[in-house]
């Protein structure tokens, strides 16, 4: 057998190790067999036998004991919320990690929790040239609602950024406590979260320290949006039989993607009219789909962003009517509400993360169902001539 082709089995077996716990266990088990017992897939198995170990953990704690099964959130309880978000992660992990020994790299569970990266997750920036704006516009930036409506205004300020990352995460988590009615925890959240801003705050004016936590892209209003398109994309690729690019290469060419269409819209749409009503009214629910059967406008864009918007409140609304979650869900919406009014000052082309996407695959499919319905439903004439003898 040529090292090629050895190569090609012992990649194969550490990719299968992470298929089946029974899998994993068997190979490492096994001292005979030089493709299985070797160090890269011996890595590779320890890593699938640990993850395996989480599956079967996360099911015996959450459905076996029922920890958390009397607590019941909007119909669903708690331990079913907890395990479904576990077998998701760890899903995910399983994922990660059957790319990672695709691509010939050896990485261990171990390696990733302990790695030393250059990303601090605590940073403290001291730059001198800050002025007095851009120190308020900085601390609003931990603001709930304000630091939404600035950020369109911040892209190349990476403190104020990494600030609403931070303002957006600890906002939806004081949501939800609120929506589930867990007041004590919710207190306790704003006060320690105002105390550090105002401490932030201080450090900011009096030292020229910017405080910053940087949490992962995911936090990223934007980022996430394009994480979740290149993991599809990557996906269908591999069912496809397609030649898979890296995660990496995915990522930046669905970011350079979007930038471009909304550079070249921005460009294009100054060409349409200008509609006052439209600008000051994109939001308004219902009337927006007013403005959607129009003649297209400069903020054709946002009007669509609003009638999706409004679309998801009447849903909510209907939901709640029918007791499967609570109204009070509604509040979630006023986060894409006020982002997006932010960005409606600066950029009339905005497609909105997870909204705008929406509106256009439901318009491809009737437009599908459309062309199906007029090549399949013709009414052909029929000439009949009657011979006469």
């Amino acid at each position: 057998m040529s090292q090629i082709e050895t190569n090609k089995k012992i990649k194969a077996n550490a990719v299968s190790a992470y298929l089946l716990i029974f899998v994993s266990i068997f190979f490492l088990t096994n001292r005979n067999n030089s493709l299985l017992n070797n160090d890269f897939v011996k890595t590779h198995t320890k890593s699938a036998f640990l993850i395996h170990l989480g599956f079967l953990a996360t099911y015996i704690v959450f459905e076996g004991f029922s920890v958390g099964g009397t607590i019941n959130i909007a119909g669903i309880y708690l331990n079913t919320i907890l395990t479904s978000w576990f077998f998701t992660a760890l899903l995910g992990l399983l994922l990660f990690w059957i790319y990672k020994a695709n691509k010939w790299e050896k990485l261990t569970l171990i390696d990733v929790v302990s790695s030393k990266s250059n990303k601090k997750l605590l940073d403290i920036n001291t730059d001198q040239n800050i002025d007095e704006r851009d120190k308020l516009t900085f601390l609003l930036s931990y603001v709930p609602f304000v630091g939404f409506y600035n950020y369109a205004t911040v892209k190349d300020n990476i403190i104020a950024q990494e600030a609403t990352k931070l303002n957006l995460f600890v906002t939806i988590i004081g949501l939800l406590l609120f929506i589930f009615n867990y007041g004590n925890i919710l207190s306790l959240l704003v006060l320690v979260y105002i105390t550090g801003v105002v401490f932030i705050g201080i450090n900011a004016f009096a030292k020229n320290e910017f405080i910053t936590i940087k949490l992962p892209d995911v936090f990223s209003p934007a980022k996430k949006y394009f994480l979740t398109q290149w993991i599809i994309k990557y996906l269908t690729d591999y069912y496809k039989k397609e030649t898979l690019n890296t995660l990496d290469n995915y990522a930046k060419y669905f970011e350079e993607k979007y930038y471009k269409a909304e550079a070249s819209n921005n460009a294009q749409i100054e060409q349409l009219r200008y509609a006052h009503m439209h600008r000051k009214c994109a939001y308004v629910p219902l009337l927006n789909y007013l403005f959607l059967f129009q003649k297209p406008t400069q903020y054709y864009f946002h009007v669509v962003n609003g009638v999706m918007l409004g679309t998801y409140m009447i849903l909510i609304l209907l939901l709640s009517l029918f007791g499967l979650i609570p109204f009070s869900f509604m509040l979630l919406l006023l986060v894409p509400v006020i982002f997006w009014i932010g960005q409606m000052q600066v950029n009339k082309a905005y497609q909105m993360p997870y909204v705008y996407g929406i509106y256009v695959s439901i318009k491809k499919i009737f437009l599908k169902w459309k062309e199906f319905n007029k090549k399949y439903n013709k009414t052909e004439k029929i000439n009949l001539t009657v011979e006469k003898k």
